[in-house]
């Protein structure tokens, strides 16, 4: 078959690993992408089945496709005018494909947060009723959409990142934290990379391991910056290493799992993580990572980022694990083995049009 596939592209980590993860399933299929971005394209060029096509050409092309699939993550925000023009310019889309006959599902979301509640959640209900199926990530989604009656179908999965098989490497970082770079304006970044850069001496003079500053995204939201304010703040510069993204995603892994112990902003820092078996203090900046902790019944081991920055407890105490946890082996192993479902559900669809028994 021939995919259309959008997704979030950003030279960041978890998105990028979500699109590999998704070809190398259906690596029998041709994966069109419509982006002109020389970095991004440089990402997936060891995807033999991922072609890319310039946006210019959508148009044309998008006819010749026999599904679009959007690999969704944190689409469905609705907190500024920006991503409401989004929300409108993706209807459109929507619409065009269901004129088309295109089957058009979206895989791997989750819902919000929407500032403008009514508002947001309606855009998204107007999207969705142009879709064979949605898979979400998080019981909030799922519940968010059953209540609103969403005509769609909605499967609910763990995150298509926990389905990746990963081993741990030994041990080069006694403490890993994935740094985060805020594009809001009401967040205080530099009281942030200050907390960060002090948890960080704080635990190099008490155990006289280094830290690792794992950047995720070194696109557009770049957390890059991040990492070098946090090192240039810090009186144990030799002690800490940056460790960028630049499309080296199986290297950049293996770095992670060099980790003794994750504080985690990011997102899938804390997936990979929990997947990984590393102790893990999730930070969550939105609603995605708080939910994700709250499903595993792990929310002791979780704090917003405001609560973050005065943390006074952490950071007499970051040398032992008192706020880091772990899923046991058995969880975790059940959740690799629900996160295929987002696959799974686009597999019946195809069979269907296909017009293959399951």
């Amino acid at each position: 078959m021939k995919i259309a596939v959008d997704a979030y592209l950003d030279n960041n980590l978890g998105d990028d690993l979500m699109i590999k993860l998704f070809a190398d399933h259906f690596s029998e299929h041709h994966i069109y992408i419509f982006e002109d971005n020389s970095v991004v394209r440089e990402t997936f060029k060891n995807n033999r089945n991922i072609i890319f096509f310039d946006n210019k050409d959508y148009d044309n092309k998008i006819i010749e496709m026999d599904m679009h699939v959007t690999i969704g993550g944190s689409m469905f925000i609705l907190d500024s005018l920006k991503n409401c023009i989004r929300f409108r310019h993706r209807i459109k889309k929507s619409r065009k494909l269901k004129k088309l006959g295109i089957p058009a599902v979206v895989i791997g979301c989750n819902m919000g947060p929407f500032y403008k509640k009514n508002i947001g959640i309606n855009l998204a209900k107007w999207e969705l009723k142009y879709k064979e199926f949605i898979t979400v990530r998080d019981e909030a989604s799922f519940d968010i959409l059953l209540k609103n009656n969403l005509k769609t179908p909605v499967y609910l999965y763990p995150d298509i990142v926990f389905s990746k098989y990963i081993e741990k490497s030994t041990t080069k970082y006694g403490l890993g934290i994935s740094v985060y770079r805020s594009k809001n304006k009401n967040v205080n970044n530099y009281r942030n990379y200050k907390y960060l850069s002090t948890l960080a001496d704080h635990f190099v003079e008490a155990t006289n391991k280094s830290v690792a500053l794992f950047s995720f995204d070194s696109e557009n939201e770049n957390d890059l910056v991040a990492a070098h304010y946090i090192k240039q703040f810090s009186r144990n510069k030799s002690k800490i290493e940056i460790v960028p993204y630049l499309s080296n995603t199986e290297d950049f892994i293996n770095e992670f799992t060099k980790s003794e112990k994750i504080v985690g902003i990011r997102f899938h820092s804390s997936v990979l993580a929990l997947r990984l078996g590393i102790p893990l203090l999730a930070v969550y900046y939105s609603n995605k990572t708080k939910n994700l902790m709250k499903d595993l019944g792990m929310e002791n081991y979780s704090l917003s980022l405001s609560e973050l920055s005065t943390s006074s407890e952490l950071l007499n105490s970051i040398e032992n694990n008192t706020h880091f946890g772990t899923l046991n082996k058995t969880v975790k192993e059940n959740i690799s083995l629900s996160s295929r479902g987002h696959f799974i559900e686009l597999e019946k669809l195809m069979n269907k049009i296909a017009g293959v028994d399951e």
